[in-house]
């Protein structure tokens, strides 16, 4: 039986994903359905502002891990020497590109 539990675990792990990545979907496209309704109602403008969207989501995703790692909930994630090395790389490309 653990034979069994340890073929089916990757497979069922993605199976997951994608359900969970598909609710994601349907309720991003439902909440810039929403904003769109409610700025053609209130407003002149009619554009569903995902960018707004996106920012709210991303504000409370990192307020929340922010949260659990100031808790002590959740350690943060250790920074190895390598991950510095590609964060300064894409650093200084962006600077160069951008800038």
């Amino acid at each position: 039986k653990s034979n069994l539990c340890s073929k089916c675990h990757v497979p069922l792990c993605f199976a997951l994903w994608y359900a969970l990545n598909v609710a994601y979907n349907i309720t991003n496209k439902w909440a810039l359905d929403g904003v769109h309704k409610f700025v053609a109602e209130k407003t002149s403008q009619s554009s569903p502002l995902p960018f707004t969207i996106g920012c709210l989501q991303f504000g409370i995703g990192a307020s929340y891990a922010c949260t659990l790692w100031a808790l002590g909930w959740r350690r943060p994630v250790p920074h190895a020497e390598e991950l510095w090395r590609a964060a300064t790389i894409l650093k200084n490309s962006f600077r160069h590109n951008f800038l």
